[in-house]
């Protein structure tokens, strides 16, 4: 006897077709909106970790029908495809926090001055790793490191176990000295401070801004959400030869 699956949609009103087609080739499934295994989504990327921004305290399975532009983070690009319910695991989220003022980020978090610098301060583990100056610096996650990791010469990860670190135009001089590498790390905590307690500064998780331009302390570290997804790395090898190089 074939297993039934219990699934829900994202957005069902707005994707009927795109639900049927699944639904009529995949005979295992059975809809439910309140007692759901699977929840389906549509659209870009974009959309895609907004729901897992939304979800990612619920134990559930995120599956990804790409119908945006680049796509890398689909699971599927055509409703014909056969329902795939193996192979899920865990994603990296970063945890941020602010002056004491909670966030989290799937992509990546990103700080900076538009026209200046400033000097910060990296912690590892409560430990000073060192000081640096520069425009601003950005720490992102696996999902994140084709985002803006990527035009600054980031490296292309594909482990949810690990996030990077990597300063934003850095001053290098007798008097400044700087990575120009970025870092990767796993289950480290970093504590970032503002050295010279400045103002004017632009912060952005997951590309939007935050209506803060000041702080202090910024502490980040990498944790694990309840929900999965099985982003395939044959498929994200494949996204990136087709839409990067």
């Amino acid at each position: 006897m074939t297993k039934k699956i219990h699934i829900n949609f994202v957005d069902f009103e707005n994707n009927i077709e795109n639900c049927k087609l699944i639904m009529e080739n995949n005979k295992n499934l059975l809809f439910s909106k309140t007692n759901y295994d699977f929840l389906i989504c549509f659209g870009g990327d974009g959309n895609f970790l907004e729901i897992l921004k939304q979800e990612y305290t619920n134990k559930i399975n995120i599956i990804h029908y790409g119908t945006g532009h680049l796509n890398f983070l689909s699971n599927f690009k055509d409703n014909n495809d056969n329902f795939n319910y193996d192979n899920f695991c865990e994603y990296g989220i970063l945890k941020i926090e602010i002056d004491n003022v909670k966030f989290i980020a799937i992509n990546e978090i990103e700080i900076f001055k538009i026209n200046s610098t400033s000097k910060y301060v990296l912690n590892i583990d409560c430990n000073k790793f060192y000081e640096f100056q520069a425009t601003g610096f950005v720490v992102n996650t696996s999902i994140g490191s084709t985002g803006i990791n990527r035009t600054i010469g980031g490296p292309l990860f594909f482990n949810y176990d690990l996030f990077c670190f990597n300063e934003l135009l850095p001053v290098k001089s007798i008097n400044s000295k700087t990575l120009s590498q970025p870092m990767i790390f796993s289950n480290q905590e970093l504590l970032f401070e503002n050295l010279w307690n400045d103002n004017d500064f632009i912060i952005k998780i997951d590309g939007k801004s935050l209506n803060i331009n000041s702080w202090k302390f910024i502490k980040i570290n990498l944790v694990k959400s309840c929900a999965k997804i099985n982003i395939n790395y044959g498929d994200w090898l494949e996204s990136i030869n087709k839409k990067l190089i």
